[in-house]
């Protein structure tokens, strides 16, 4: 999973007044299947930027590379993703525009090593976090490769399929959004929003068991990062969200993450998952739709990566 846990940051809101405008742009080939999430933005002065779209992440973050454009570095700062810690800075966020449409962001970002690219070998230079998310209803139209900013007092509910309650936390280091249902039904467990998970969830220790428990999985897999990082992943043939079964889910067991000198785990609903459904998160009115569109995976997980 891709979840970026970052410490210490203070997100104030900025240009609170203005209104959002709707926007829309073209999901990347493989978003959901192969690959995360992506749009390009472009700064002020024109320039181009690709970025990781990550409900998972509370605050925008750019690569280390464009902070000579950046001003002066109001203080520095860690990011703490499940596999690795990176070092970068606290600046004053550019403007950032999708299209023709400023995007309504935070008063700073942070800067970090992103040290990542796309399935075609494109470089990522930022992931748009829920300090930018959070202001709009983001609908993720899979069939239609289409991603849509909406104005969310303005979207009709009708053909949106099933809505399911949310928490969104202040902005901050713990502006996360969590889900009010679980794929294991436990009692308390609401699991983070996360589209940088490229698993169709994410699920704390006891819950994992809980779920090898219930059925036999396919297959479990196990991989250590050169960070000494172990990712365990499981394959199951099926399991309930809501009432409802789906089919070839892959579930990773939570790692154990440390934050306020406390160690906890996370459980998360990943991209893969959302990528069934026609989604739609209305984050200020704390609501997320979900239209099934395909019972399986969009691509075949038969086999441990």
């Amino acid at each position: 999973a891709a979840l970026c846990v970052p410490l210490l940051c203070s997100c104030a809101t900025r240009d609170s007044g203005r209104s959002v405008l709707a926007a829309e742009a073209q999901l990347n080939k493989g978003a959901g299947s192969k690959d995360w999430l992506y749009l390009t933005l472009h700064l002020e002065n024109g320039e181009n930027l690709l970025f990781h779209v990550d409900t998972g992440a509370p605050v925008t973050v750019l690569d280390r590379s464009l902070e000579t454009q950046l001003g002066k570095r109001l203080s520095a700062t860690t990011c703490r993703y499940a596999w690795r810690e990176m070092t970068g800075g606290i600046y004053k966020a550019p403007k950032l525009y999708l299209g023709g449409t400023p995007l309504w962001t935070s008063d700073t970002i942070w800067t970090a090593d992103l040290e990542s690219t796309n399935t075609a070998g494109q470089q990522v230079m930022g992931v748009l976090g829920m300090d930018c998310l959070r202001h709009y209803a983001i609908q993720l139209d899979f069939a239609a490769a289409r991603i849509r900013f909406l104005d969310p007092g303005q979207v009709a509910k009708e053909g949106l399929g099933r809505a399911f309650p949310l928490t969104v936390y202040p902005a901050g280091a713990s502006g996360y959004v969590t889900v009010h249902q679980s794929f294991t039904g436990t009692k308390g467990v609401k699991p983070i929003l996360d589209t940088g998970c490229l698993v169709d969830g994410v699920l704390e220790p006891k819950e994992f068991q809980l779920e090898l428990r219930e059925q036999k999985a396919a297959w479990t897999n196990e991989y250590k990062y050169p960070t000494g990082f172990l990712r365990c992943t499981a394959f199951f043939p099926k399991a309930v969200f809501a009432g409802e079964t789906y089919t070839n889910l892959t579930f990773d067991r939570a790692p154990a993450l440390i934050g306020k000198s406390r160690t906890y785990y996370i459980n998360a609903i990943g991209l893969p998952f959302l990528a069934r459904h026609l989604v739609t998160l209305n984050f200020p009115q704390k609501t997320m739709y979900l239209r099934r569109t395909d019972v399986g995976p969009l691509t075949d997980q038969s086999v441990p990566p």
